[in-house]
């Protein structure tokens, strides 16, 4: 077999393995190997939100008060977030949900009398 065909053969194994396959798992600790608990941005704690890499007491509380003005649409808008930038975005990306609260997400109905 030719260097460049079982280099490609070796890249497809990898690719392909279940490991890669696989939901995201914890990295380290206690919990390495098991599934990652997603954290819903619109009904989460402070004490579930601070379980989040990067986020602290302070960042949670912020957290919360954005979404009290308007529910996250999008996880993208935790960069409203002073101490949120694009690089601690993408560690919590995998690890955070957003769910859109009912009367949001239910068209109105017309012509409904109470």
């Amino acid at each position: 077999m030719s260097p460049v065909l079982r280099a490609l053969v070796m890249a497809l194994v990898v690719l392909l393995t279940p490991s890669a396959l696989a939901t995201p798992t914890a990295g380290s600790g206690a919990d390495a190997g098991q599934p990652v608990q997603l954290v819903d941005l619109n009904r989460a704690s402070v004490d579930e939100l601070c379980t989040l890499p990067g986020i602290g007491r302070k960042k949670a509380e912020a957290i919360i008060a954005l979404r009290e003005r308007r529910p996250f649409t999008r996880v993208t808008q935790l960069l409203q977030i002073k101490g949120i930038g694009h690089k601690t975005l993408l560690k919590l990306k995998p690890r955070v949900t957003v769910t859109l609260a009912a009367a949001e997400t239910a068209p109105a109905a017309e012509g409904a009398r109470p």
